[in-house]
């Protein structure tokens, strides 16, 4: 097997890193979205397979009847520039008013 060349490497370790945080941000948009609506969410500090975890604290502290209730998600995250996005939009008005 020959050895990886450092530009090689950098590309890899760039890549690597481009799709780690572009998985971050679609996990942080998504729990943004839960705490919007009164669910307490996290992301587990240990990767196995569950992205975010969500339980409805809020509703059961403010009535205790409420029963216990927890979601797990697994997270996946595609990025568009704004031009691709237009099109897609397009698209999908297009096909909604059929």
């Amino acid at each position: 097997m020959a050895p990886v060349k450092n530009r090689d490497r950098n590309a890899m370790d760039q890549n690597f890193y481009n799709l780690l945080y572009n998985g971050y941000t679609g996990e942080f948009q998504l729990i943004g979205a839960l705490y919007r609506n009164g669910l307490d969410a996290l992301r587990p500090p240990a990767d196995m397979g569950v992205d975010v975890v969500t339980v409805n604290l809020k509703a059961q502290l403010q009535d205790p009847s409420v029963q216990p209730e927890t979601l797990m998600f697994q997270v996946k995250t595609a990025v568009v520039t704004v031009q691709e996005a237009g099109r897609a939009c397009a698209v999908i008005r297009r096909c909604t008013s059929c």
